[in-house]
């Protein structure tokens, strides 16, 4: 199940102009999670390990919004996810824009396509003739736009 988005990227992108420094769009909504799991003593009174079972449960959460193709409850989820992800990196001493930054340097010359659901990647042996089955059915779809 999919979701479309109710958010029009020229709002996401007029919100992150307005921004006095690029980097607060995101942090000011971070540094809120991290005082409210101070307040609560989440970060000094739990340990990597119970975060990361409670990442699992808001995982199993998120796949039940999922397949249940429930928006409200996917949002939900995945918030709740992401405040526990903040939650560990502060445990861990280190931050969500850290982990990104090492995440895209990986990423971000990395080259393939998504087949049924697996991203192939441009080394794998298959990736000539899947990438000619996803033009050809990109092109496929184009017909009946």
């Amino acid at each position: 199940m999919s979701f479309k988005s109710d958010i029009d990227m020229t709002d996401i992108e007029h919100l992150y102009q307005e921004a006095a420094n690029k980097e607060e769009f995101l942090e000011v909504k971070i540094n809120r999670v991290l005082k409210w799991s101070n307040d609560r003593n989440i970060i000094g009174g739990s340990s990597l390990l119970t975060q990361y079972a409670k990442c699992q449960s808001e995982m199993g959460e998120l796949a039940d919004a999922i397949l249940k193709g429930n928006k409200d409850e996917f949002e939900d989820a995945m918030g709740d996810a992401i405040v526990v992800l903040i939650n560990l990196c502060a445990i861990a001493n280190t931050s969500v824009g850290t982990c990104l930054d090492k995440a895209w340097e990986q990423i971000k010359d990395r080259k393939g396509v998504m087949f049924q659901g697996t991203f192939i990647k441009e080394s794998d042996e298959n990736y000539s003739r899947i990438k000619n089955i996803v033009s050809t059915q990109k092109a496929n779809m184009e017909t009946f736009k």
